[in-house]
């Protein structure tokens, strides 16, 4: 038990008796009872999958441009990156590296991807110059990114502070007949409450981006897999697909997890709270396990751009079909596109004034 409550009687410092479940305040003898309270939580065991690359059974080429890893099957060869369109040349032997162990495979073909990219191109009419001429003539790319599969599981307690806000009673009926009416200003009654809360939770499926190519920026916005169309990686699987090796190992990654997975627990902590008008958690104690990690990969269309704006690339996930960014629109452009709205607007109001017998001007 790390979290410190003040007592509401006197204000010093109460102490946690676990088997009772109760605070003592040494001061005052105030006790306060901790409902439910649960002296510990059953957790899984920790399973990781791994797998690792037979001797020649795949290639590893390394771009001389951007420094991204793309690995292929031992019948395939690049000469370009798929991110940035560098040389690539092969790298050394990636037997006894570690492999993905499941895939979420292709659903959407390259004649859907393609009209996917023609719509995303429509935008960019509005978008900065260099933007369109740098997606001119540029090709889809099917790519698998690699991910780091997390099941998490969390639990741990919190203390919260929270508050209510009532508006001030008003006055009996015949005194409020002859009295003033109430100012609107008038502040409400506002009671603060010391809250503790523990609890567990699952996070299955949780996927972290493993690779270096792809801006941070551009995953966040990715829409997500739906896992459960997950399957047993094949190399098989790479025949005529690209894949980026995973640059980070799920130990590295770990603290991203964690961080999600504490944000859940503060989320959850603080449901059923409604009879509080807020609440916010200020100190908390949780503890985050790794229940399995895998990897895998996801399937993506994408377009490589020269510039390194990720707001310029085109990302497609190929198992639902939508982009991860739209393109970015130009005030400049946007200004114009305006303003000619405006004036044809106005000459159309112009023209209906004269028809009905206004005067021209």
């Amino acid at each position: 038990m790390n979290l410190h409550f003040k007592c509401p009687k006197c204000g010093a410092k109460m102490d946690f008796d676990a088997p009772s479940a109760k605070f003592f305040c040494r001061s005052c003898h105030q006790e306060a009872a901790v409902a439910n309270y649960q002296n510990s939580f059953q957790t899984s065991n920790v399973i990781q999958k791994t797998s690792s690359y037979d001797d020649e059974e795949a290639r590893q080429y390394i771009c001389k441009k951007c420094g991204s890893v793309i690995v292929t099957d031992n019948r395939s060869a690049i000469t370009h990156c798929p991110f940035c369109n560098g040389q690539s040349s092969l790298g050394g032997r990636i037997a006894g590296e570690p492999s993905p162990t499941a895939l979420i495979p292709f659903t959407i073909s390259q004649k859907n991807a393609l009209k996917a990219y023609r719509k995303w191109k429509l935008r960019l009419i509005l978008s900065p110059k260099e933007l369109a001429k740098q997606q001119k003539n540029k090709k889809l790319i099917p790519v698998y990114l690699p991910f780091w599969l997390y099941d998490l599981e969390c639990h741990g307690e919190a203390r919260l502070s929270a508050e209510t806000a009532a508006a001030p009673k008003p006055d009996e009926t015949a005194k409020a007949a002859a009295a003033p009416k109430p100012d609107k200003n008038t502040a409400a009654e506002i009671k603060h409450f010391a809250l503790y809360r523990q609890g567990q939770i699952a996070l299955p499926a949780l996927p972290l981006y493993s690779g270096k190519s792809i801006d941070k920026k551009l995953i966040a916005h990715l829409p997500p897999y739906d896992m459960r169309q997950k399957r047993e990686f094949e190399l098989g699987s790479l025949a005529g697909r690209l894949s980026e090796k995973c640059a980070y190992s799920a130990q590295e990654l770990h603290p991203q997890a964690e961080k999600a997975a504490k944000t859940a627990m503060d989320d959850y902590l603080k449901t059923d709270l409604s009879e509080y008008t807020s609440a916010a958690i200020e100190e908390r104690d949780y503890q985050v396990t790794a229940v399995q990690t895998e990897y895998l990969l996801c399937p993506v269309w994408l377009a490589f751009c020269d510039s390194q704006d990720p707001d310029y690339m085109f990302l497609l996930n190929a198992q639902n079909g939508e982009p991860a960014l739209l393109p970015p629109v130009s005030k400049a452009k946007a200004g114009v596109v305006v303003f000619l709205i405006a004036v044809f607007v106005f000459l159309i109001l112009r023209l209906i004034t004269v028809l009905m017998g206004g005067p021209l001007i």
